[in-house]
């Protein structure tokens, strides 16, 4: 029996078209995150969270590594930390911005400190949430991670 998401009309929306196989493809696979942290206690904390979640998880201890990693997986969300050796969430941003924007992939800069208003600007895109670590819980941070991948697959009761 065939599964039913969501129709299209005519004349045909490029943008609708491809949110809605962007939200059939999402459905056949588990969301995966990629954590970039250079304090490897809170990625297995957030990696157990996920999990848990049935969301698939990969880390980076750096900036240059998260690139890495990126672009090889491209994951559904982004959750990234500011302050790192080599390679810090700025150098994440920079380098990625255009894929991230594209893709409207969900960004979580979740912090020791909170961000200063230039940092947010520096870091923000139109899917970006900050979170600083010592105010979030880590109910709120999950709550927060799953709203942003839920987001990425509309209701199909609800079209846009």
């Amino acid at each position: 029996m065939p599964f039913f998401l969501d129709w299209i009309t005519k004349p045909l929306d490029e943008t609708r078209l491809l949110s809605r196989l962007k939200a059939a493809l999402k459905l056949s696979k588990p969301a995966s995150a990629l954590v970039v942290d250079d304090d490897p206690d809170l990625c297995s904390v957030v990696t157990r969270l996920l999990e848990n979640r049935n969301i698939r998880v990969e880390t980076a201890v750096n900036g240059v590594e998260a690139v890495e990693k990126f672009r090889k997986t491209t994951p559904d969300i982004l959750i990234l930390d500011i302050v790192m050796p080599g390679g810090d969430g700025f150098y994440v941003m920079d380098v990625l911005r255009d894929e991230l924007e594209l893709r409207k992939i969900p960004i979580i800069v979740y912090s020791a400190a909170e961000a200063t208003a230039s940092e947010r600007k520096r870091l923000a895109t139109e899917t970006t949430m900050f979170l600083t670590k010592l105010k979030t819980s880590q109910e709120d941070f999950l709550a927060h991670v799953v709203e942003m991948i839920n987001g990425l697959i509309p209701d199909p009761s609800h079209p846009e």
